[in-house]
């Protein structure tokens, strides 16, 4: 499923983050992986972003498949 969100917050140094997802459901976690593998560096705070959410090993949840909204 396709999800919509803003960039609320971004650590370049940790290289973890939070997407305000437009639905109003609970921000969800980013990890600089999938930064790296949508062929960006980092992101920006109040960036727009398509995504979708994955379940890791771990248990939580996580975005994926990033594309910058221009």
């Amino acid at each position: 499923m396709i999800h919509t969100g803003i960039v609320q917050s971004f650590s370049a140094e940790t290289g973890i983050g939070v997407i305000k997802p437009d639905d109003g459901s609970a921000p969800i976690g980013v990890a600089i992986e999938a930064v790296r593998a949508a062929g960006m560096s980092e992101l920006s705070v109040d960036q727009r972003l398509t995504y979708e959410i994955e379940r890791h090993d771990d248990g939580t949840m996580k975005a994926t498949s990033l594309i910058a909204d221009e």
